[in-house]
């Protein structure tokens, strides 16, 4: 019989502790854990096997013997309560508990054993037996009990000598369901199988594939500690590249091979790329305004409607809906409302809400003009959603109002990025476009510290933007376009994030002789920039191109540009992706344009840019990212260009 103090209310007391999982008693029990008659490794080391190439016909084993050890004093020790927990056994090493496992009244039924002080303990098999499987996950066990100095314990037990072994999932992978308007990604995860480090070296599509490119890869030389080791355990660590699949018009090249370079076995991993593409609907507009261009021409203050047609050119049906009118800026969302209103009108003159069309079927999407006191609305645009193949788009077209002496600027990106370290300079572009056919005259634009409040803002000039070729009093031309290069060059590092302002100045009627015939209008524009400290990620490389067939793009057709990330420069693969937007270049005359809430998207790496008039057109791009943490980078801005006939 144990010694106890009051032995009905200790042996209550041990009995519920045991139930519980921690046990209560005058003496605690010891853990003792022995493998092949040796303390295990310490941390999450791995014991391991030799390699054996007999396939099975030889079985390996070793024991682990578990055993109540603690200190016998003035009390008994209390029994030794055990639970475990077996992961990953697999065809080449498993571990088996033993049967007829002894108990003890103590430890309740939580509990899978209990072992007295001075038992023989119990002993658990592990067993080695090579096979053609594969199968070389080590395998581990958790020992839960109730002695307080070690509650749980965790052994591990793999295969040694492996090297390195470079193991790429998918092995094979097939990009469906995608359209040259909307490219797919694909991410593989590079994994090392083996027990000594991977490295990295790179990452190729052979052969070499315009449909496919890697838009993420590791940096080279990166390193995945080998399976069992202390940094990798359960070989659950991994590198990631992904593949973006753009359509082309060649049927020829759909089937291609990833292949990934390392330091290990075999030396390039590989996996099988193929494709299943499928069309998207086309369409085209045409608008009642008498230049030809695609735009709702209100050149009178005066009540009135314009229509634009949308007709389907297959081969699968084409949506058309959500068609609303919105302002460029959020701020007049209110007028706008008030003087127009939009709506999709069918062959027998009824309103619809959505509306498919099939090949050579049209809708009519009509503005009413209702000006407000006789003065011309804002400017504004008709946005409208359309979808095929179960993929959505947006799409626009420019609402021009006014007679030709009331100019409308606006202006892409909003805000203008950058990031830059201490003593670099970022360079980035803002364009300005007058959206109307009333010459604009651009008095004044500069940079200024954002915590100036006075009445002439460049008085107080930003000490980290500048700039690039300072500025002269220009005029547009009806719908002309000019850009202005802003430089970032942080002049300190006491800050993360700095947040100025661009001031511009300009005459919102006509411009002659230095002087505008009304009050000067200004429009102020924020400047984000990021100082890039040690801490930071680096600048991110990003890829832009068009990806509708260049026999394709003509007026009043949807051109569809894609973005993607060529070096995440650091960031995490889910890191978050905004895509910037803005038209750098358009013909003379032309009014197409990209608004405001169209300029920045999350997760949207896809536009859509409609030209109204023939000639080339310019789009420029920029890729921010965004951790978990709040962490961001801008990438430089790249430029592709297109010509519509």
């Amino acid at each position: 019989m144990r010694y106890l103090k009051n032995a009905m209310l200790a042996g209550a007391l041990l009995l519920g502790a045991c139930s519980t999982g921690t046990l209560s008693s005058e003496g605690d029990p010891g853990l003792s854990l022995q493998v092949e008659g040796k303390a295990p490794p310490t941390g999450a080391a791995c014991t391991n096997f030799t390699p054996d190439a007999t396939r099975g016909q030889t079985k390996y084993h070793k024991v682990i013997l578990i055993k109540n050890t603690a200190s016998v004093g003035t009390t008994t020790p209390a029994p030794l309560c055990v639970k475990w927990t077996v992961k990953d056994n697999n065809s080449q090493l498993k571990i088996t508990p033993p049967l007829n496992l002894p108990t003890d009244s103590h430890c309740g039924a939580d509990w899978q054993t209990g072992l007295a002080i001075n038992s023989p303990g119990i002993a658990f098999d592990i067993e080695y037996s090579a096979n053609e499987s594969g199968d070389i996950t080590p395998v581990t066990i958790t020992f839960t009990t109730n002695d307080p100095k070690v509650p749980t314990k965790t052994l591990c037990f793999g295969i040694a000598s492996l090297g390195a072994v470079c193991q790429l999932e998918p092995s094979a992978f097939t990009f469906t369901n995608v359209t040259a308007a909307n490219p797919q990604t694909a991410c593989f995860s590079l994994r090392n199988s083996g027990n000594a480090s991977l490295s990295f070296k790179g990452a190729a599509v052979d052969p070499a594939n315009s449909q496919y490119t890697i838009t993420e890869q590791p940096n080279a030389d990166q390193v995945i500690a080998g399976m069992g080791t202390a940094d990798n355990i359960d070989g659950s660590k991994s590198l990631k590249i992904c593949v973006r699949y753009t359509p082309d018009s060649d049927a020829s090249n759909e089937k291609a091979t990833l292949v990934v370079l390392t330091s290990g076995q075999p030396a390039e991993c590989k996996s099988s790329l193929d494709a299943q593409t499928q069309a998207q609907a086309n369409f085209n507009i045409s608008c009642s305004e008498a230049t030809g261009k695609k735009i709702y021409s209100f050149p009178d203050p005066i009540a009135g409607s314009a229509k634009c047609k949308i007709c389907g050119e297959g081969p699968p049906p084409l949506k058309i809906q959500n068609v609303v009118v919105k302002a460029y800026t959020e701020a007049v969302q209110t007028k706008v409302d008030a003087n127009y209103k939009a709506q999709m009108i069918d062959i027998s003159g009824n309103p619809q809400a959505l509306y498919a069309l099939n090949k050579d079927k049209c809708i009519d999407v009509v503005v009413s003009y209702t000006p407000q006191g006789g003065l011309a609305g804002p400017n504004a645009y008709v946005a409208f959603t359309y979808s095929s193949v179960g993929i959505s788009n947006e799409g626009s077209i420019p609402i021009v109002p006014g007679a030709c002496d009331t100019p409308q600027p606006d202006f892409g990106p909003i805000p203008v990025r950058a990031q830059a370290a201490m003593g670099e300079t970022f360079s980035t572009t803002l364009s300005i476009a007058n959206q109307s056919c009333g010459a604009l005259t651009v008095t004044n634009i500069c940079p200024y510290d954002s915590g100036y409040t006075g009445k002439d803002p460049c008085s107080a000039p930003s000490k980290h933007f500048a700039l690039a070729k300072g500025f002269a009093t220009t005029t547009l031309a009806g719908y002309g376009l000019t850009t202005v290069d802003v430089n970032f060059k942080p002049a300190n590092g006491n800050k993360k994030t700095i947040n100025d302002a661009l001031f511009i100045q300009y005459c919102p009627g006509t411009y002659n002789a230095g002087s505008c015939s009304v009050e000067l209008a200004s429009r102020v524009i924020s400047l984000a920039g990021t100082v890039a400290f040690d801490t930071t990620p680096k600048v991110p490389t990003a890829n832009i191109g068009v990806t509708s067939p260049a026999d394709s793009i003509v007026v009043g057709k949807p051109v569809n540009i894609s973005m993607g990330a060529t070096d995440m420069g650091g960031f995490a693969a889910d890191a978050t992706k905004y895509y910037w937007w803005t038209i750098t270049k358009r013909p003379a005359g032309s009014a197409t344009w990209i608004p405001v809430e169209f300029q920045g998207t999350s997760a949207v790496a896809n536009l859509s840019v409609i030209p109204d008039v023939a000639g080339d057109y310019e789009v420029s791009g920029q890729l921010q990212l965004i951790s978990d943490t709040g962490t961001d980078a801008y990438s430089p801005q790249i430029k592709v260009t297109f010509t519509a006939k």
